[in-house]
Formats: C-alpha cells, sequence, structure tokens
C-alpha cells in the first residue's frame, strides 16, 4: 500500500465528504479517476506518483518507481475516504487524513507583488525564450496578436498530446487574468467574455482529460509549479525564474512551455489593458 504525501484543496475536500468513482484512464506516472460532484457534473481526481507537481485536484503519493499500469485498470471501483483510497474493495492508498494540503498563495501575497509595466514583462519574456532555446526545451510557436482579438475557439483542441497545445495556451492564459486581477485588485470586464467562450466552447472542440483541466483554469484554480512560476515572473531572481521554468517544463511533451507561454501573454495584455485605462470593473 502506497502513503497520501500532499493533495490539492479540491481534491481534500471531496476526500473529506466521501466520494466514488471509476479509472478513467491509467498512466505510468499518473490515475485519474472520474468521479460525479454534488454538483452532478462529471469531473476528475488525479492519483500520482512522487515527486509530482500537486494540483487542485490531485494527490500526489509515496508511489516511486513502479507504474500505475501494475495496479489499475479502466473501470475499477474507487472509493475515496478520509483516510483511504480503495481499489475493488481493496486498499490502495492510507494517511490522507495526514498528508498536507497544499493551498495557492493568498491573495494578500499576490497583491503585494510589483506591478510590472509592458516593458519589464516584455523583457522577462524574452529571457525565458533564451533560456528555452539555450537549453533545447522544445516549445510551439502562438501567433495570438492581442486580447482585443483572441479567437479561443481556434485555440481549443489546437495541436497534439493529452491537452492539446491551444487548450495549454488557454489555460495559462486564464491562471495569469486571475492572477493579474489580485496583483492590482481590480477587476478585468473582457475575462467573463473569454470564459464564457472558453467552457461554452471545449466540449465539441477537446477531450474530457483537458476539459477537467480548462474547468479548474476556469475558475482560477492553478497548480504549485504554476504559482511558483507566476510568483517567479514578477520576482527580481533569476535563478528562481529558471528553476521555475525547469520545473514547468517537465510536463508533457511541450505541455509546461505551451501553458508558460499563455501566462505571459495574459500577463503582457492584461498590463497592457491597465496602462490604457481600459477593461477595468
Amino acid at each position: 500500500m502506497f502513503q497520501a504525501v500532499i493533495m490539492g484543496s479540491r481534491f481534500a475536500s471531496l476526500c473529506s465528504e466521501g466520494a466514488c468513482g471509476k479509472v478513467h484512464s491509467v498512466f505510468d506516472r499518473a490515475v485519474n479517476i472520474e468521479i460525479a460532484e454534488q454538483s452532478a457534473d462529471v469531473s476528475l481526481l488525479t492519483v500520482l506518483c512522487a515527486g509530482s507537481d500537486v494540483m487542485p485536484a490531485s494527490l500526489v503519493t509515496t508511489m516511486h518507481k513502479d507504474s500505475w499500469n501494475n495496479y489499475c485498470t479502466i473501470g475499477n471501483n474507487v472509493i475515496f475516504t478520509k483516510d483511504a483510497v480503495y481499489l475493488n474493495s481493496v486498499p490502495l492508498i492510507s494517511r490522507l487524513s495526514a498528508a498536507e494540503v497544499w493551498k495557492p498563495a493568498s491573495d494578500e501575497t499576490i497583491n503585494n507583488l510589483p506591478k510590472r509595466t509592458c516593458e519589464e514583462l516584455a523583457a522577462q519574456n524574452e529571457r525565458i525564450k533564451l533560456y528555452l532555446k539555450e537549453n533545447r526545451i522544445p516549445a510551439n510557436t502562438f501567433m495570438v496578436g492581442s486580447l482585443d482579438n483572441l479567437d479561443v475557439t481556434a485555440l481549443l483542441g489546437w495541436g497534439v498530446g493529452l491537452t492539446p497545445s491551444g487548450d495549454d495556451f488557454l489555460a495559462g492564459l486564464l491562471y495569469a487574468m486571475y492572477f493579474t486581477q489580485m496583483v492590482y485588485n481590480r477587476k478585468l470586464d473582457i475575462l467573463p467574455t473569454i470564459l464564457s467562450s472558453v467552457l461554452q466552447n471545449m466540449a465539441g472542440k477537446t477531450n474530457q482529460i483537458s476539459r477537467h483541466f480548462l474547468r479548474y483554469a476556469a475558475e482560477g484554480l492553478w497548480g504549485r509549479a504554476t504559482e511558483r512560476f507566476m510568483l517567479a515572473v514578477h520576482g527580481n531572481d533569476n535563478a528562481a525564474l529558471y528553476d521555475a521554468i525547469r520545473e514547468k517544463a517537465v510536463y508533457g511533451a511541450t505541455s509546461g512551455t505551451d501553458e508558460i507561454q499563455g501566462i505571459m501573454f495574459g500577463f503582457y495584455e492584461v498590463a497592457r489593458l491597465f496602462g490604457e485605462g481600459r477593461s477595468c470593473i
């Protein structure tokens, strides 16, 4: 039996209430469990191996060199209690109640960050692109113009991979918009329009796993590695920035760098809009 190490706040909330479901998909380092939330909206909980990033609806365990394929099969019944995860009535993960619960930084912490200008963010973005190039980290190119003419439907489902590149970019954009609202303590009137476009069009454009991550992005719920990157962009420590890039870049073929580009696009565009005195409510 494996032990729980750290979980996201949404995962912890569902487990404290008790939940059940079935294995949706299995990979070497992750297993997704499909559950029915109280709202009747089907969602996924993700159980991960040791050393993985923690997300709002994920649990990181002590499973290290093994593969979840040796333990789980699609369709297996799963039960979550306050202290254990059962697979077909057999305990698989214990000590849930003793695991750390990760929560994002407080609004106050983010609000106290420096408010970066477009010029400063453009310089950070060039620094990031150079680091990716020098370290031969794969990254896609996105030709998206500005927030004023962003075509969300063209990005949804674009690209290959478990989470298509366009979806990863959009998730990063949504994270950046929520994050920057907290930095400035101001609301963006363009955000509801973009949220509506993502949520209303994603069902017919992308897969269930990617929709799951986009739903959380639409609530402004990001993971630990994403937060470290966004904090580092607003800091003055290049070493911390490069560490955060490396941490994000390990996810998928280009998922991490696609999300990074969405975040940087969002940071720049929101700074531009605020600088122009636009899109403020």
